[in-house]
């Protein structure tokens, strides 16, 4: 349950960011809360289930960052027009 709760909560964040976060901005939002591992986990969820889109931004050869947006279907779950059993919705901001 605590995964499936930073899930949905990843989500909630990731849709009232219009413009999409970094991973590490989406890791500062949580870390006090969750572990580093946890984070990243849920990230790979979302992204592997299609509820949120990933892009590497590459700043130089040596540096990149990985960008995160929602999706369509990760707004559907938060409308409760797709159910997903493992995605707890908040039911008020965080």
């Amino acid at each position: 349950m605590r995964q499936a709760s930073l899930r949905g909560k990843i989500l909630h964040l990731l849709r009232r960011a219009i413009n999409g976060l970094d991973k590490d901005g989406i890791v500062h939002v949580f870390y006090q809360y969750y572990k580093l591992s946890e984070i990243e986990e849920a990230l790979r969820y979302l992204e592997d289930k299609g509820y949120i889109q990933s892009e590497d931004i590459k700043i130089s050869p040596r540096l990149s960052y990985k960008f995160y947006r929602i999706s369509a279907k990760g707004i559907d779950v938060l409308d409760g027009i797709v159910e997903e059993k493992g995605i707890a919705i908040p039911e008020e901001d965080f």
